[in-house]
């Protein structure tokens, strides 16, 4: 047993065995303890008041904690006690029992900066209505993520709640709320100050902010399509993000998501996008990529090669990428714009299919060319082809020796990621002398 711990997360079957956990544990190795996650393998979930001798007092100073339960009280008096700035509350059924709990947490624990609930079962008649008025007065909670599989919680409570509430930060609602038919456009508006952060299932939701809204939005989830309009949710909300990340994009949008990086703001740095086809059908992000001067980080999946060399060769202010490109990956091609290039410094990059077909060894020869020329690179990652084969030692052995030569010689490099678990053993010595870090690929 360490001296001292930080982080503890506990897996028992029963109350009683962490019980017995806790009694190897030395009060002056528990009192560190400020991470605490208690999960139970078993259904028959055990009531938090249990834990309050058996844990809270044993460790004092916990301020986050994970726990998972299926029935709660209402006033969980041992959570309610302790100045908790994570709490996450696992598989709770959101019945008015339920419902009285959360809000108990909410109006008691003054401390809190973050919850995370991940209910079940929604049998409440109002539907989250009171939890959701709660959050409108309170004063310090930041992070709320609700998980769930309904899909009737009125959007209104949502919208009263963002409206009302100064602290909110980041949001995160994994459920499609329910709009009602007397909601007509314009009816609903949302212009919160505080939000940075918004990753809601419903599609609709980011054209519900108001021009009154002076949210800075850093990052926000589940973009949809935008008409013409929509230009003032593009000036006010769009153009202050730090980070656009749109899912499932597809020929219908693709155009929204390209017109939002094209706005060109000096506040995006980071653009997440994943194309609902394993290859896009047309080219896609070039042109919107390569004016935007601003940009630091791209992660495209399912792009075309074509399409991401287009912007590799001439963009001048990305240093991070990481795309996936699904099929006939020219690795040829690809190498040699790498070893040319001398803006980025990370570098990931996850292959489909080649095309030709490539052996291990010859893509081998192709990664130690790019660690020879590039001296740029930081950290690179390209998946490696499946092969197989067993080569012999007259094979083996020059490249290893090249690869020494290359690493040898490469001032910048730091990680890498280019090997299967099989053929990193050929170059296991050199990596272990020369890299910080370095993994491979099962």
């Amino acid at each position: 047993m360490s001296s001292s711990i930080e982080r503890l997360i506990l897996l028992s079957k029963s109350l009683l065995l962490a019980q017995e956990f806790f009694g190897y544990c030395t009060l002056d190795q528990l009192k560190s303890v400020r991470d605490f996650s208690l999960l139970f393998e078993t259904s028959s979930h055990i009531p938090l008041e249990q834990c309050e001798e058996s844990i809270f007092k044993k460790v004092p100073d916990i301020t986050d904690f994970y726990f998972k339960c299926s029935t709660i009280s209402e006033s969980i008096p041992p959570i309610l006690s302790r100045n908790f700035k994570v709490l996450e509350v696992m598989e709770i059924e959101m019945d008015e029992v339920g419902e009285k709990a959360l809000i108990s947490i909410l109006m008691n624990i003054p401390t809190l900066k973050k919850l995370v609930v991940f209910v079940t079962y929604i049998t409440t008649i109002n539907k989250f209505k009171d939890f959701f008025g709660t959050l409108e007065i309170n004063k310090n909670l930041e992070i709320l993520n609700v998980i769930t599989a309904s899909f009737d919680v009125d959007i209104q409570y949502i919208v009263n709640f963002l409206n009302r509430n100064s602290t909110m930060q980041e949001l995160y609602l994994s459920f499609v709320p329910l709009v009602e038919n007397q909601y007509t456009p314009g009816s609903l508006e949302i212009y919160n100050n505080s939000l940075k952060v918004i990753d809601v299932s419903y599609e609709g939701f980011v054209k519900l902010f108001s021009s009154k809204c002076k949210s800075e939005i850093r990052k926000m989830g589940y973009m949809l399509e935008a008409t013409e309009d929509d230009y003032t949710f593009y000036k006010n909300v769009v153009y202050k993000m730090h980070t656009i990340h749109i899912e499932n994009v597809t020929q219908s949008n693709a155009q929204w998501a390209e017109e939002m990086v094209k706005l060109n703001s000096p506040h995006l740095k980071r653009v997440e996008v994943y194309i609902y086809f394993l290859e896009f059908p047309r080219k896609f992000m070039v042109d919107a990529l390569l004016s935007n001067s601003f940009l630091k980080h791209v992660f495209i999946r399912n792009w075309r090669q074509k399409d991401f060399l287009a912007v590799f060769n001439h963009q001048v202010t990305i240093d991070f990428y990481k795309v996936h490109l699904p099929h006939h990956v020219d690795m040829a091609q690809l190498s040699e714009c790498i070893k040319v290039n001398s803006v980025t410094r990370e570098l990931e990059i996850s292959i489909g299919t080649f095309t030709p077909p490539l052996n291990v060894v010859q893509y081998t020869q192709y990664i130690i060319d790019i660690i020879k020329s590039n001296n740029t690179l930081t950290h690179l990652t390209v998946s490696s082809p499946p092969d197989s084969a067993l080569y012999s030692r007259s094979v083996i052995e020059p490249l290893v020796k090249s690869f020494q030569d290359a690493i040898h010689s490469n001032a910048s490099i730091r990680k890498l990621q280019v090997f299967t678990n099989t053929w990193l053993l050929h170059f296991k010595s050199t990596l272990d002398q020369h890299l910080i870090e370095y993994y491979y690929y099962e």
